[in-house]
């Protein structure tokens, strides 16, 4: 069976030589919608389909062509689950033709919407079963496909959610001052594309460290610090006391969420690595973060660029700021970068340890996919989230580190 999809109609046919058949639908309606968009969400839809086909009788001398029809309405229902990959549909057909169709899938991304949030939807194998009572459409239902694949709209979904569509971080809301190196900083080192942009060892993202202003927390930090210059080329646990204060900073430059009681909301955020870095959205102890480019390795980088964090070693920690609008619940998932010479990573956020590793080696450049972080509380304001170089995979030629971008998904009010 193929699908094709004309204005607002999509038909679906099957080709046989005689007799010719085709089922022609309406394109779903969307009846109601709950849940958080791009996180777990379902949906209810419905349509009206008819079937028709004919038949040709030949004899010597003549032919008669007879067309018949048959109509029936379909009433479904329909859910993509983020944290399994799962979606599902329903359908309860009725009229001439009465059937229950049930299919399922793994998909990386909401199948059932045109523009899903996190990009277009990949999924697997779609297992169907269909329970025909009468009308003899069951061949004509147990295509391995979703029935409203890519055919609802992401902002109707949202208007009947009473969601909120997803936000981008805000702009810097000054430009930022140029970067100045620390003397004890080595030589800039340039890897492909990438351009220094600022990051100096104990900085607050600005690359400036004034010579009497110790960087936050300079215990932690010098814990960090002892920790790398005794671990430096192996790999290690988690940073002993290497923690900073999980409150807002004052002065990071960051634009921290304001708004008056009850009129901020939790928001879907998704904020790209090389923004972090160009608005200073970021603290490090340990190496040099700078915007790479990343269009020469391919298409699957958003923005065609990523935040690219290198001369690190085992200890070193990355933190980035992240402007939380309203106190939430959150998922969060990050898409980082694989290469032979990234190394292995542990999570926090907000000061909790996220329970999922990530080893950057591969064979080639390539994007991880989303890695799930989980879901944490987390309170309005500037918030961290925190990587730390633990160690490297045995063929694995450096300790590089990259970025894609960090999502975080509202996950239902705090306890």
């Amino acid at each position: 069976m193929r699908r094709y999809l004309h204005c607002c109609v999509f038909v679906l046919s099957i080709g046989l030589a005689s007799p010719a058949v085709a089922i022609t639908c309406s394109s779903p309606t969307l009846k109601g919608a709950s849940g958080v968009i791009g996180n777990k969400h379902s949906y209810k839809t419905t349509g009206d389909c008819s079937y028709t086909w004919s038949e040709t009788e030949s004899s010597p001398g003549s032919s008669t062509t007879k067309n018949y029809a048959l109509s029936f309405t379909y009433l479904g229902s329909a859910s993509w689950d983020r944290q399994t990959g799962e979606a599902v549909e329903r359908l309860k057909i009725t009229g001439d033709s009465t059937a229950d169709r049930h299919a399922q899938a793994t998909c990386s991304q909401d199948p059932f919407l045109k523009d899903p949030p996190g990009g277009a939807a990949k999924c697997g194998p779609v297992k169907v079963q269909v329970d025909v009572k009468s009308g003899g459409i069951y061949k004509l239902l147990t295509n391995a496909e979703f029935w409203s694949a890519k055919k609802l709209s992401l902002t109707e979904a949202q208007a009947l959610s009473a969601l909120p569509p997803p936000s981008q971080p805000p702009p810097p809301s000054k430009p930022k001052p140029d970067v100045v190196a620390s003397k004890s900083m080595p030589a800039d080192v340039t890897v492909g594309d990438a351009a220094p942009v600022g990051g100096a060892v104990g900085g607050a993202g600005t690359g400036i460290v004034p010579a009497d202003q110790p960087p936050q927390d300079a215990a932690g930090r010098a814990a960090v610090i002892g920790e790398m210059q005794r671990g430096a080329g192996a790999a290690t646990g988690r940073p002993t006391d290497a923690r900073r204060a999980t409150s807002p900073v004052a002065g990071s430059g960051q634009r921290v969420a304001s708004a008056a009681p009850g009129l901020a909301r939790a928001t879907q955020m998704e904020i790209e690595g090389e923004a972090l870095v160009t608005s200073g959205a970021y603290e490090l102890v340990g190496g040099q973060a700078r915007v790479q480019q990343m269009s020469g390795f391919g298409s699957g980088w958003g923005g065609g660029a990523q935040l690219f964090w290198s001369e690190g070693a085992p200890g070193a920690v990355l933190d980035l700021l992240v402007d939380v609008p309203a106190a939430s619940k959150y998922a969060l998932e990050i898409y980082m970068t694989r290469a032979p010479d990234y190394g292995q990573i542990q999570f926090e956020v907000d000061g909790k340890p996220s329970q999922v590793t990530f080893d950057g080696m591969a064979p080639q450049v390539m994007t991880s996919g989303p890695v799930q972080l989980g879901t944490f509380p987390l309170q309005a304001g500037q918030r961290r989230v925190s990587l730390m170089i633990t160690g490297k995979y045995a063929q694995s030629s450096g300790y590089y580190v990259g970025i894609d971008k960090l999502r975080l998904y509202p996950a239902g009010p705090l306890d």
